[in-house]
Order: C-alpha cells, then sequence, then structure tokens
C-alpha cells in the first residue's frame, strides 16, 4: 500500500494507552519492527516526575489511520488477546 510522503496530512488514530512510559516505548519498539511508523503523546514530559501522576501519566500511542487495523492486530497479538 502506497502512503503519501506528507505525514502531516494524513490522520492519526490512537492504538494503545498506559501510564507507564516503558510499556509505550516497548508499544512504539514493536509497531516500529513491523514496519509501522507511531508516536507516543504524553501529558507530562516523560522522567519529570519520578512518581506515578495518575490520568497525567497518560502515554498515548498514535499510528498512521492507514495502518491503524494491523496495529490493534500486532499489539493484540502481543498482549495474548484476540483482535
Amino acid at each position: 500500500m502506497a502512503k503519501s510522503t506528507d505525514l502531516s496530512r494524513q490522520k492519526l488514530s490512537h492504538v494503545y494507552s498506559t501510564q507507564d512510559e516503558m510499556e509505550a516505548r516497548l508499544i512504539q519498539e514493536l509497531l516500529h519492527n513491523a514496519g509501522i511508523e507511531s508516536v507516543i503523546n504524553a501529558e507530562v514530559p516523560p522522567g519529570l516526575f519520578p512518581m506515578n501522576m495518575g490520568d497525567l501519566a497518560k502515554q498515548d500511542v498514535f499510528v498512521l489511520e492507514s495502518d491503524a487495523k494491523e496495529a490493534q492486530r500486532i499489539i493484540a497479538e502481543q498482549h495474548g488477546v484476540s483482535a
């Protein structure tokens, strides 16, 4: 599937949330290894507070809308959940 080279014009889809920065990074690496680009959006910059900040610690993983179904399948497989 050919992708537009202008990523700024493509929509992002939310595929995963966690309050654990390391888990978000592991999901990002898992997707990267499958050839899927992703970004992590966090309310609080990583490492700012050395404690759990509840919802402020939320880490959301996004992928291009065109990759969302495949990303969700990969994440579900990794977590042993059927997609």
